[in-house]
């Protein structure tokens, strides 16, 4: 099994990148790897864009893990269960999530801009991270979440709702505690959700057509047969996470380690296939997607 897993959710705003891609984190964690997160929803810094493109974008850490109490101390959860990843004493075992990433510059930073030849040259540095992660053992699931129009509009609108929500609640908070400003005990939460949403999604929803494109064009210039992209519809969410959670299981089986690396399967993630059931249909792409492309 791979010593390291990188998760990388790319794609629409509002297409269910938390919800469904949440879904492989918390297969992980009960597998017994440490996740972190990392949101790629900025553009790079002056600093960052004196180094290589790809550098910004950070790796789990997969060193080898030196004494007992490393092993044992990394083998305990938080409620002091022993962590199946705790019995590997080579490596560490580390996953980490990409909150949008490489392809989001392409759609929303400076490289939506670029010339084609500077294009292709940050294709070539996107598909050798790939090569680069394989050979140092590490599984890189690249998901792109796409979805039709009605259902990101059916979430703009849950969130405008739930906005309004939190401005009554704080409302009423401020009235049946007789607080005179926002106490953060009692607020805990309800800016998260208020700051959902902001102006920026509606601006993607109206350019939903071009920034679908965008992502798909990305796709189709880094696709790797040996690592393919895995494209999410999410016009149907429950048929989605069904899915989505057997391709990643086929990715997992399909993983091969490099040789001596790890010489026995020292975590093992019991993903279940759910009974067959008929999968409610979803949102045809075949028309946004090249014969090229390849989906899992």
């Amino acid at each position: 099994s791979p010593s390291g897993v990188i998760l990388y959710f790319e794609g629409l705003d509002c297409s269910g990148k938390s919800a469904t891609g949440g879904l492989l984190q918390q297969a992980l964690e009960l597998a017994g790897f440490d996740v972190e997160m990392r949101q790629h929803n900025r553009p790079p810094t002056s600093e960052q864009m004196r180094h290589p493109w790809m550098d910004r974008f950070e790796v789990p850490d997969t060193s080898v893990v030196s004494s007992a109490s490393d092993v044992a101390e990394k083998g305990q959860t938080q409620d002091g269960n022993q962590k199946q990843a705790g019995n590997c004493k080579e490596h560490r075992h580390m996953a980490m999530v990409w909150d949008r990433g490489p392809a989001g510059d392409f759609v929303y930073g400076t490289l939506a801009q670029a010339s084609q030849d500077e294009k292709m040259a940050r294709y070539r540095e996107f598909m050798a991270f790939d090569a680069e992660c394989k050979r140092k053992n590490i599984l890189f699931i690249k998901l792109m979440f796409i979805t039709n129009r009605d259902s990101i509009a059916a979430t703009l609108g849950k969130r405008l709702a739930q906005r309004k929500m939190v401005q009554d609640l704080r409302t009423w908070l401020k009235i049946s505690k007789g607080l005179t400003s926002a106490d953060p005990m009692h607020m805990d939460g309800l800016d998260f959700i208020e700051l959902h949403i902001d102006p920026t999604d509606f601006i993607a929803f109206n350019l939903y057509q071009k920034n679908l494109h965008k992502f798909i064009n990305f796709a189709l210039n880094t696709e790797n047969p040996a690592n393919p992209w895995i494209v999410v519809n999410t016009a149907d969410r429950y048929a989605a996470r069904k899915q989505l959670l057997r391709v990643f299981q086929a990715q997992l089986d399909s993983f091969s380690p490099r040789k001596g690396l790890c010489s026995r399967i020292c975590s093992r993630l019991c993903i279940r296939s759910p009974p067959e059931q008929r999968d409610t249909p979803g949102l045809e792409i075949s028309d946004m997607i090249d014969k090229e492309f390849r989906r899992r």
